[in-house]
């Protein structure tokens, strides 16, 4: 747990607790750092007083009484039960943003490295989107002319290391469908909306296979992305770049559905449903993400 000392020495704790009072309240401060949720602790006095010194094999010491007072100040007592401290908390807070910026900054670094070995363009969320697409790691980046980003047997691989291992490997072909021999084959567009697709809803199953019906419900979303008009009568793209826009905006609202992500109740005729990209293209499919979202899309 980091330690303000300046805050701390100029403190009304420090000048009007007992030195005894101060340490046992920094010991408890340490002590909220690791529990869940951090920067808390359990509404129990003898947890407490064992944190802070005061308590032994089951029993408290007799100076607890004197200390509890100042080692508990500024605790305040929460409707979960717990005592939450403001000060440990903003200091908890900061701590977890910073790890997740890192976290971020990684994960950029590795999009951007994969962009430059394979010349492809995936974008690189900025951090408040990546917080909002669920914080997103190691997600499958494609790789051109390495179709086992579309008939891969490993969809839980990732990174481009095994990407870049994968290319030149022998390709499966799966009964029924007929997939591209190479996935140059396909338009930059369609792999770009793919990679988004993988990018913004990594838990909906994976694109691991591409088909003649699966082609075609691409093309018609992509279309229909580019001929048609939101409410209000402006045009959703006018070119490549804002539909593919567009389309990040879309799977990010199917992302904040519960429905689709499956955190509601499925009904007892498909307890199994899961949501995949043939439904997220269809018109049902558009339906229920634009029609649930207020603003219009």
């Amino acid at each position: 747990m980091p330690l303000d000392v300046a805050r701390l020495r100029d403190s009304d704790l420090a000048s009007d607790e007992s030195p005894e009072a101060c340490w046992a309240a920094v010991l408890i401060w340490a002590a909220s750092w690791h529990q869940v949720p951090a920067a808390s602790i359990p509404d129990n006095d003898n947890w407490i007083a064992k944190q802070a010194g005061y308590a032994q094999r089951g029993k408290i010491a007799k100076e607890w009484a004197a200390v509890r007072p100042g080692a508990l100040r500024g605790w305040v007592l929460c409707s979960d039960g717990r005592y939450y401290h403001p000060v440990v908390a903003e200091k908890a807070r900061d701590a977890w943003k910073s790890k997740l910026e890192q976290r971020w900054k990684s994960e950029s670094a590795r999009i951007k490295k994969h962009n430059q070995r394979h010349g492809t363009s995936i974008p690189c969320l900025e951090f408040d989107a990546w917080i909002d697409a669920g914080r997103p790691q190691g997600q499958q980046l494609f790789v051109p002319g390495d179709s086992a980003d579309l008939l891969g047997d490993k969809p839980k691989d990732s990174g481009s290391k095994r990407q870049g291992e994968r290319q030149g490997q022998g390709q499966r072909k799966r009964k029924g469908a007929k997939a591209p021999s190479s996935a140059d084959e396909l338009p930059t567009w369609m792999q770009s909306l793919v990679a988004l697709y993988h990018e913004v809803l990594p838990e909906l199953p994976g694109v691991r296979v591409m088909d003649k019906e699966r082609d075609q419900a691409l093309r018609d979303f992509w279309d229909w992305v580019l001929t048609t008009k939101r409410p209000d009568g402006t045009a959703r793209a006018t070119n490549p770049d804002e539909a593919l826009a567009w389309v990040r905006d879309y799977f990010t609202r199917a992302r904040n559905n519960d429905f689709i992500m499956g955190r509601g109740t499925r009904s007892p005729d498909h307890p199994n449903w899961r949501c995949s990209i043939e439904y997220l293209l269809s018109s049902r499919g558009m339906k229920k993400v634009i029609e649930e979202t207020q603003e219009p899309a």
